[in-house]
């Protein structure tokens, strides 16, 4: 059968039982009282009980001695603080006043940014009125000169048959003229001839 070896729980009984009758527990005396365990194992369960079984130490009240040093010290350093701290106030309330007068001052900013906006606000209204009326005037301009292109078209159409119609009429009076001058012409020689 194989050796299972010790437990924490055997080394601590055993010299938990071993101080019950006044011996001191060392690594012979449990290794005895068990009777197996390696010299390691044991060593370290034994220094473990030892730390379980210590008393606690209580911490001694300061010596009267040192509390006066120790006010001393607190009284020093509570001064140092509260005028460092007095100084930090004293910036901290500059910096304060100077946030108030920069909010204010935006403010006024902001005002003069908002008469300024609601003023041109008003005037490109303005302009937008002014511009839609512009665009039907420009409507009714493009409506007129479509009509006027349309008459000068026409116009002009008429011109061109105007101008064929005396063209015709000039070529048929000079051909009258023609005619007539000839008939003249013959006119005056048979009289000549007569």
């Amino acid at each position: 059968m194989a050796n299972t070896g010790i437990n924490e729980n055997q080394v601590f009984n055993a010299a938990d039982e071993l101080i019950e009758k006044g011996v001191n527990p060392t690594i012979e005396a449990l290794r005895e009282k068990i009777g197996t365990g390696s010299f390691a194992t044991i060593s370290k369960y034994l220094s473990q009980w030892k730390v379980a079984r210590s008393p606690k130490q209580e911490i001694p009240d300061i010596p009267s001695e040192f509390t006066s040093y120790i006010r001393k010290f607190w009284s020093v350093c509570y001064k140092e603080a509260s005028a460092k701290l007095e100084i930090e106030r004293e910036a901290f309330r500059a910096e304060r006043a100077k946030i108030v007068e920069d909010r204010e001052e935006l403010h006024k900013v902001i005002q003069k940014l908002e008469e300024e906006c609601s003023f041109t606000l008003t005037e490109k209204i303005r302009i937008e009125k002014k511009l839609e009326n512009t665009n039907q005037q420009i409507s009714k301009l493009n409506e007129e000169l479509v009509k006027t292109q349309t008459l000068l078209e026409s116009s002009e159409q008429r011109r061109i048959e105007i101008s064929d119609r005396a063209d015709r009429l000039e070529q048929q009076v000079t051909s009258i003229l023609k005619d007539e001058l000839l008939a003249a012409k013959k006119l005056v020689n048979s009289n000549n001839t007569n």
